[in-house]
């Protein structure tokens, strides 16, 4: 362990020192790539977060914007409802009414043809 691998200047280099010095810079590169990842690791559990905030936030929007469309699909329906209604009251007015003005025509027409038929019209 005591060989000389090479020289720097006038520095020989042993096999034990080259040893070391590898151990050494492997073990720094081993400690950065865990610090990186513990960072990667820490941004994405705050990515998380703010993400499952958004979407709780989104979920609440969306509660509201539904619990807002089945008020107003009520309202529509109670609307629809008093027309059809008010529609069918309507109709029925205008029926009687109708109705109510044919009526003395009726009367007239057949007094009309009673008296002024002509003969050997009833057989």
């Amino acid at each position: 362990m005591n060989e000389i691998l090479f020289t720097v200047g006038e520095l020989p280099i042993r096999t034990g020192a080259a040893l070391i010095g590898f151990g050494a810079l492997s073990l720094l590169l081993l400690v950065i790539i865990a610090v990186v990842i513990a960072r990667s690791g820490r941004r994405s559990a705050e990515l998380a977060t703010v993400q499952a905030l958004r979407a709780d936030e989104l979920e609440q929007r969306l509660s509201e914007m539904l619990r807002a469309q089945s008020e107003a699909t009520g309202r529509v329906d109670a609307m629809g409802q008093a027309l059809a209604g008010r529609q069918a009251e309507m109709a029925r007015a205008v029926s009687r009414r109708f109705l109510s003005s044919l009526l003395p025509l009726r009367r007239r027409s057949s007094c009309h043809l009673l008296y002024n038929a002509p003969t050997g019209f009833f057989l």
